[in-house]
């Protein structure tokens, strides 16, 4: 329970503060026009602050997931008796680096695929983002 919690706190600073810098970065004007229009609190969430914030929420996500795989790695490393990261301890206090090479490349592929899960995520949520 101690590794979940190290990382669930790990990861929901990078979110909440990409989250909050996307709200604060939505000009004061779209919040205005919406408030001339007698747009409800919740109206204005969904239609002005979400879709403004969502791109900076994503970013905030993909650097959580990255934390999370590190801080998982070295919870496992800490304080577990299974996992990557205990076994490349293991093999590093062994000398078996070929193997320890494995795990980490496991990691590495493991990475890689949140990476491009997240980006389909946001390409799928944040329709009218363009990467240049």
């Amino acid at each position: 329970m101690s590794k979940v919690v190290m990382v669930a706190i790990g990861v929901f600073f990078p979110i909440a503060i990409n989250a909050t810098a996307g709200v604060l970065q939505i000009p004061p004007i779209y919040l205005d026009v919406g408030k001339s229009f007698k747009a409800s609190r919740w109206d204005i969430f969904r239609t002005i602050a979400l879709p403004g914030a969502l791109p900076f929420i994503m970013t905030g996500i993909k650097l959580g997931a990255g934390l999370a795989l590190i801080l998982i790695a070295v919870a496992e490393m800490v304080g577990a008796k299974s996992g990557l990261g205990y076994m490349n301890l293991e093999r590093l206090e062994t000398f078996a680096v070929a193997k320890m090479y494995v795990g980490l490349f496991t990691i590495a592929l493991i990475g890689f695929g949140i990476s491009m899960l997240l980006r389909e995520v946001e390409r799928v949520v944040i329709r009218w983002k363009t990467d240049a």
